[in-house]
């Protein structure tokens, strides 16, 4: 790759982006207009509907006065002249948005009614004489807007509303009284000459008051994340598919630059944009919040605007040229893909739910940094934000995270290059063109000009398809005992999908499925028979080799997260698998082998592989089988199962060995677990060394991994057999 070649395109499209009116206003003046605007906007509105006062209506407020006033004063005054008493309030702001009228009872109603008021009290004699003789009464309070007031019954205690000034009275007023309320029983006390009502609360406990950094410091991260993904979305679409519609992405193609230099300088482009654009928002956002917090706070609250510390801006934007990095990479990716912007749009949304939903992890209570959490490229970046900003000393940084987190992020954003390079080589995605579609024609040309082997788009599909059908037949089976339940949404849910879409779309659904016998790559087991002994002897090797191993990986992430050790104790609880243990191995460890194989090893890998090349197919198939099964807390484990059984399906031709292999692993799970249910009656069997998955020692888990380790090389360094397209 050539640097200046690189330098003259990324400057070609800068310049083009600069010339674009659009893109200056979307990316930078936008934000420049926007924030200010809408805190000028939420000022106005907070002050128009914050600042008003609430006028509080009071019937027999002259009873109250003749008990309250005087030398022999039994009540502490509820109202001094048109307000509240000032000893009701801890701030005399708070005091100035209540406002007192009084009057008789049928007039405030009236008033309250019409709206001139906002809330009523009402006092008569027996009231006043209750609580002047220690007597319990309930106050008659009512809201503007409130339903059926005047049907409510006396004593009841609840106020239905649906007005918001009402509510907004009662918000305000109800402090009031609780006041009131206070200083009635310490005047009753003081009568009595009993101890005060501190007496009966010997400590206070200190109330919690989160930090503005600590507010700042989970805010931020998720801003910087959906900045960086915004700024990225519209220039990646101009110059990817915007180009192809103004016709000058042929001119780009003849010049002497290589494929790999045009997206390497389109890439440039966008990230450069992604950066200043989220650089821009954050600015203007933060200067926004500094100079229109304070019309957020109430009177006498201790509000304040959380303003982020020098190294929590600088920390913010060293892990912003990553983030925007791995954003440019995954939107230039998908915008290449795209025939025209709209289509681009089309695609870069599901981008935006999906970070979207991983932002949303590192909101959640409790989540913290951990190795599981470094590799998910959104969510740890996120995670590892807030404890930058968190870290008061540089002993307090997470510096054995730096790595885990980065590396991952350059790593993915590596592939979408490759992935966009590899779209630029390929002139069949960049010079087609938009069509309608016809869904009969469509699927009449699909069922009649058949392929040998199915299409990229097709194995998606299957996979898609897998996923509603478990979904919605996982509803419908929720009921049914666990093995029936295993059996229908094995068969009907991932068994049936790629049967049928091999059968109705490929013209070698065999091969398709790679149900043949097993090759051996070479050497003296070339025949059938001695091929397909190989092959049995070096799967059931592997299984016994990775069960240990993997099922150690799995408590290890088990024991680190709690919350799954109870879940799967309750899961184990609601299975009750007291079926026979032939019957278990067959519902459990056998019939989900076969299903699993014939979908991803069979149509999914092999309609992969129809474009991609092995490599990668292999990994994206591994991925979709690690996803299919749900737990996000075991994706690396089943990654790597699926990795094997790929080398297995590709080198042998064959779905036999990984069915062995994923046959014998699931067994050896479930007689462990049917050993451990059933230990008086295991003596009955032959000596099993596996009862206790925990008892796995170091001697048997080094040779275990030793035994895989050569199994997988010699497994990497065989070729794949040819594809069986028909024409062999």
């Amino acid at each position: 790759m050539r640097w200046q070649i690189v330098r003259t395109i990324w400057f070609r499209e800068v310049r083009d982006q600069l010339r674009d009116r659009r893109t200056i206003f979307m990316l930078l003046v936008l934000p420049l207009l926007l924030y200010p605007l809408l805190g000028l906007s939420a000022n106005y509105f907070i002050f128009l509907f914050t600042e008003k006062p609430v006028t509080v209506g009071i019937a027999g407020l002259e009873l109250l006065q003749d008990a309250s006033n005087g030398a022999h004063a039994q009540l502490p005054p509820l109202v001094e002249g048109d307000r509240f008493a000032a000893g009701l309030f801890s701030h005399e702001d708070a005091r100035k948005l209540l406002k007192v009228v009084s009057g008789k009872d049928q007039e405030l109603a009236a008033e309250l009614k019409r709206g001139s008021i906002d809330a009523m009290l009402s006092f008569d004699a027996e009231s006043v004489a209750d609580l002047l003789k220690g007597r319990p009464t309930t106050l008659s309070l009512r809201l503007r807007g409130e339903e059926s007031s005047d049907g409510r019954r006396p004593g009841e205690t609840t106020i239905e509303t649906s007005d918001a000034h009402g509510q907004k009275a009662y918000d305000r007023l109800a402090p009031v009284l609780r006041a009131w309320r206070q200083e009635i029983v310490r005047a009753r006390m003081r009568q009595l000459g009993a101890p005060s009502p501190q007496y009966a609360e010997p400590f206070r406990i200190p109330t919690l008051s989160l930090k503005s950094e600590f507010v700042f410091s989970r805010i931020f991260p998720f801003l910087i994340v959906m900045m960086s993904l915004t700024g990225a979305l519209y220039p990646a679409i101009d110059v990817c598919a915007g180009e192809k519609e103004r016709g000058t992405m042929e001119t780009l193609l003849i010049s002497p630059a290589s494929r790999s230099e045009i997206v390497a300088g389109k890439f440039l482009t966008v990230w450069l944009f992604s950066t200043i654009s989220a650089v821009l928002n954050l600015g203007s956002l933060g200067f926004t919040a500094w100079q229109f917090g304070s019309a957020l706070a109430t009177p006498g609250s201790e509000f304040e605007m959380p303003m982020p510390s020098a190294s929590a801006l600088a920390w913010g934007f060293v892990l912003l040229l990553p983030l925007a990095g791995f954003f440019s990479a995954v939107c230039v990716a998908l915008a290449v893909y795209a025939r025209s912007t709209k289509e681009g749009q089309y695609f870069l949304m599901p981008l935006t739910i999906v970070t979207l939903l991983l932002t949303v992890v590192s909101l959640l209570p409790g989540s913290e940094l951990t190795p599981f959490y470094s590799l998910i490229p959104v969510t740890g970046a996120a995670l590892l934000l807030q404890e930058l900003m968190n870290a008061q000393t540089s002993d307090q940084i997470p510096w054995l995270y730096l790595g885990p987190v980065l590396l991952p992020l350059a790593v993915y954003c590596y592939l979408a290059l490759q992935w966009a390079i590899h779209q630029f080589n390929s002139e069949d995605v960049l010079f087609r063109e938009a069509e309608r579609l016809d869904l009969g024609l469509w699927l009449k040309r699909l069922l009649r000009d058949k392929e040998p082997l199915p299409s990229p788009g097709e194995a998606v599909a299957c996979f898609i398809l897998i996923l509603v059908l478990h979904w919605y037949l996982g509803l419908f089976t929720s009921g049914l005992p666990v093995l029936q339940a295993v059996g229908v949404l094995q068969i009907a849910g991932v068994a049936m999908p790629p049967v049928l879409m091999a059968l109705l779309l490929t013209s070698r659904p065999l091969a398709t499925l790679r149900l043949r016998w097993p090759r051996w790559p070479s050497g003296p087991a070339n025949g059938l028979g001695l091929s397909m002994l190989a092959w049995l002897g070096l799967s059931v090797l592997l299984g016994l080799a990775v069960h240990g191993p993997l099922i150690c990986a799995i408590e290890a992430i088990v024991a680190r997260f709690p919350a799954i050790a109870e879940h799967l104790q309750e899961l184990e609880k609601r299975l009750k698998l007291d079926q026979a243990l032939w019957l278990q191995l067959l519902m459990l460890a056998l019939l989900p082998p076969i299903c699993e194989e014939l979908a991803f090893r069979g149509f999914i890998l092999r309609g992969l592989g129809t474009r991609l090349s092995g490599r990668n197919a292999i990994l994206i198939s591994s991925l979709l089988f690690a996803f299919a099964h749900g737990d996000p807390f075991r994706l690396v484990p089943t990654f790597l199962l699926g990795l094997v059984l790929a080398l297995l399906a590709t080198r042998s031709g064959s779905l036999a060995p990984g069915i062995i292999f994923h046959a014998v692993h699931n067994g050896l799970a479930v007689c462990s677990g049917w050993f451990k249910r059933n230990a008086e009656a295991s003596a009955e069997y032959v000596w099993w060394p596996f009862t206790d998955v925990g008892l796995y020692g170091w001697p048997m888990l080094i040779g275990s991994g030793m035994v895989i380790v050569l199994i997988v090389v010699w497994l990497a360094r065989q070729p794949a057999l040819p594809d069986d397209t028909g024409e062999s």
